[in-house]
């Protein structure tokens, strides 16, 4: 479901699953984590995109559905968050190409990357609380105005590209058809910069949430599924 391909030096992780949107299961949220943290060790960006016209519908309902409620806690943290989380802690600054629709998980993917650029084309859309749950990862990342994230949250309402970029979720947005060109040149121009330069910038650029957005997000998925965290030894 998760497939490496490289741009020179640079790797990409394209969620591969076209025909269910790219939505992601337990087996692409874990695919995403592993191969993460297998290009950890190269001192270059990683680029997350996705097969043909979509980036990713987010977690796939018919997987999550069919979890009883434990299940369903040790997959929302276990397994989606993990998947966040490695995007946070990479040592190295993460690329979300999106290339379509970002729906669900997939928005959060965005949100927790470090740079993003988007297709025009793209849409962005948070249907969560209409499926009645609070999308914890996206609200928790924080990644636009209180305004905006309300308008998604609990409006449901579909951002274009170039609304993302007003709201600063993401940093560009440009013809479809130069996407891969675009991130080429600024994953590029990451990567001409000192490796100790780079990893500083990524630490101090995610120090909050690593430091508490990750911890409030889980208890906040916890309050949700209304289960205590175990205890404290």
């Amino acid at each position: 479901m998760i497939t490496v391909e490289r741009h020179g030096d640079i790797p990409w992780l394209v969620i591969d699953r076209p025909e269910r949107r790219n939505a992601l299961d337990d087996t692409g949220w874990c695919g995403l984590a592993d191969a993460l943290r297998a290009v950890e060790h190269r001192p270059t960006p990683v680029v997350i995109t996705g097969r043909g016209a979509c980036f990713s519908a987010g977690d796939d309902l018919r997987h999550a559905a069919g979890l009883a409620e434990q299940e369903l806690l040790d997959y929302a943290i276990d397994t989606v968050l993990a998947a966040i989380r490695a995007v946070v802690e990479h040592p190295y600054p993460v690329v979300a190409a999106v290339n379509g629709p970002a729906v669900g998980g997939g928005a959060e993917l965005v949100a927790a990357s470090d740079v993003a650029v988007a297709a025009a084309s793209a849409t962005f859309r948070l249907p969560e609380v209409a499926l009645g749950v609070a999308p914890s990862q996206f609200l928790g990342l924080r990644p636009c105005g209180p305004k905006t994230m309300a308008e998604l949250v609990l409006c449901g309402s579909v951002l274009t590209a170039a609304d993302a970029l007003g709201a600063g979720l993401v940093g560009a947005v440009v013809p479809d058809a130069d996407l891969a060109a675009e991130v080429d040149r600024r994953t590029t121009a990451i990567a001409s910069a000192p490796e100790a330069a780079i990893r500083a910038a990524k630490r101090a650029l995610t120090r909050d949430l690593r430091a508490e957005g990750l911890a409030r997000i889980e208890a906040d998925i916890r309050a949700q599924l209304a289960i205590p965290a175990p205890a404290t030894p």
